[in-house]
């Protein structure tokens, strides 16, 4: 199981045919790329136990859902483009150093 694998520190799964759901993950990450996938349903992370996290792109799969609110204080990099998220864009907080969100082309409603 990939959330026992307590030194690593970067996943890296981009432009593959992976499908299923994003799984749960190593808390000791600092960056995760798992863009242009098959990957689906929705993200269910507890974004406060990722005090290291610092990039989580996910761009071009297939989740789905709303988001949880994103609060880690190490993100600087939040991209979810090209997927199928819905419900109102997600609350950020202690986010102090991010650089960029990304969450074009999905299906957001409501206000910011």
């Amino acid at each position: 199981n990939i959330v026992n694998c307590t030194v690593l520190n970067t996943i890296n799964i981009q432009e593959n045919y992976l499908s299923g759901i994003l799984p749960q993950l190593p808390v000791n990450l600092y960056q995760v790329y798992a863009a242009d996938n098959l990957l689906s349903g929705p993200v269910m992370i507890e974004w406060g136990k990722y005090i290291q996290l610092f990039l989580f792109q996910i761009d071009g799969n297939y989740f789905t859902g709303p988001l949880t609110n994103v609060n880690t204080s190490s993100l600087k990099y939040f991209q979810i483009t090209e997927n199928f998220f819905s419900g109102q864009v997600t609350q950020f907080t202690n986010i102090s150093k991010i650089l960029q969100i990304a969450v074009a082309k999905n299906y957001f409603s409501g206000a910011l």
